[in-house]
């Protein structure tokens, strides 16, 4: 019965040890898989890094853009008081020719000047037409600026929200970090308990198992003194010293066996402790295994989270290069514009050279027939001279109405 309950006792030993080993695989497939799941936040922290740089890229684009956005503006502001400018030009122009007109007293040079001027008023009709055209380009160039603009607001408005939830998905996983380190210690630390354990237990048991053999060794001796005993006293033919020696020696042997049932369980209690123990330590275990798994559950999230931020970061990218390529097609819309309103004004400059050239000409034929013939004219031709007055001022006039400012 000793043998079987020391053989017992020691296969229980081994099927604790196993037990123990495979708790032990167990933690190193969950450092393991730590190292991993960290080496998968570190490359997270990466692909955050390379969003935040993009991120700061598309600021730099879009502060770009709106510094365009205000020269083209100052130069607009320019064309608009060059075009003042040649207003101011065109009055002045138009009150030497009223001058002209009130002195003027020779019917076909004022009949020359009228067909003349009514070519400048085609022209400057014409000019006023692509001027008004020109503006209306413009306008809209300006409004599709101010479009670009609100865009470009509400672009930043999104990559600053992304930003922010960057900022809240990169301090969760820091959290998850931190909880993964306590479990990675705690672990440690039950591993360590239970390798100690294991050590107590395997001493206890060899001392147990020692003892068990001593009193193996003892017990061998009582029989072989009992079987001496018994040898003696046949030997002897005494019945009552006999009996007495036989109870004598049957007490010790109850001593004795009472003594390794104390001892034997004692063992097993040692055992059921042991059992108990690494009972606890496997529900710790799976309790750190449920918590590996809710962590693992957390980080697939936070890379779906990382991978949909990505996704929207892509989608900002495309649309600021939409946004680039349309603010390039309304900068050459502008310089189109502003090519023509040149190419307009050099035409208008042209015109009123010409003009003032042809006026300051016939104020020369003017004065030198207006001495010869001066009596003759007034007498004749007062009314007609008024009425070419008149529409010179009203071509003026329809001129200086083209050409300003809307």
């Amino acid at each position: 019965q000793y043998e079987c309950a020391a053989s017992q006792c020691v296969s229980e030993l081994q099927k604790a040890q196993l037990q123990v080993q495979s708790l032990q695989a167990k933690i190193h497939e969950s450092e393991a898989n730590n190292e991993k799941l960290q080496e998968k936040l570190n490359e997270m922290e990466c692909e955050l890094r390379s969003i935040r740089q993009a991120a700061q890229n598309q600021e730099r684009t879009i502060q770009g853009l709106n510094e365009s956005i205000g020269t083209k503006d100052s130069e607009t502001q320019e064309l608009y008081q060059l075009i003042e400018g040649q207003n101011a030009t065109l009055c002045k122009l138009r009150e030497i020719a009223h001058r002209t007109q009130l002195t003027q007293s020779n019917v076909q040079t004022l009949a020359q000047l009228q067909g003349e001027l009514v070519g400048v008023q085609s022209s400057l009709f014409s000019l006023g037409l692509e001027l008004e055209s020109s503006q209306r380009s413009l306008r809209q160039s300006q409004r599709q600026g101010d479009d670009l603009g609100r865009f470009k607001d509400r672009i930043d408005s999104d990559l600053q929200e992304a930003l922010q939830h960057r900022e809240v998905t990169e301090k969760h996983n820091q959290d998850l970090r931190s909880a993964l380190q306590k479990s990675r210690s705690e672990l440690q630390a039950k591993e360590a308990a239970l390798r100690e354990s294991e050590a107590d237990r395997h001493s206890e048991l060899q001392e147990k198992d020692r003892s068990i053999a001593q009193l193996k060794r003892s017990l061998q001796d009582k029989e072989r003194q009992l079987q001496e005993y018994s040898e003696m006293l046949e030997s002897t033919k005494s019945s009552k010293p006999r009996d007495a020696l036989l109870e004598k020696l049957r007490e010790r042997i109850k001593e004795r066996d009472r003594a390794l049932e104390r001892s034997i369980d004692e063992k097993f209690r040692c055992l059921e402790e042991r059992e108990s123990q690494v009972r606890r330590l496997q529900l710790a275990l799976r309790e750190k295994e449920r918590d590996l798994e809710r962590l693992r559950c957390i980080l697939s999230n936070n890379e779906e989270t990382i991978t949909s931020l990505d996704a929207l970061v892509r989608g900002k990218e495309l649309e600021l290069e939409q946004a680039a390529e349309a603010y390039r097609n309304l900068q050459w819309l502008r310089q189109q514009n502003e090519e023509k309103e040149r190419n307009t004004m050099r035409e208008k400059d042209t015109i009123i050279s010409q003009l003032q050239a042809a006026l300051q000409t016939r104020s020369q034929e003017t004065e030198v027939t207006n001495t010869h013939t001066h009596t003759h004219t007034h007498t004749h031709i007062h009314t007609p001279t008024c009425i070419h007055i008149y529409a010179f001022v009203a071509m003026a006039l329809f001129a200086d109405l083209c050409f300003s400012k809307p």
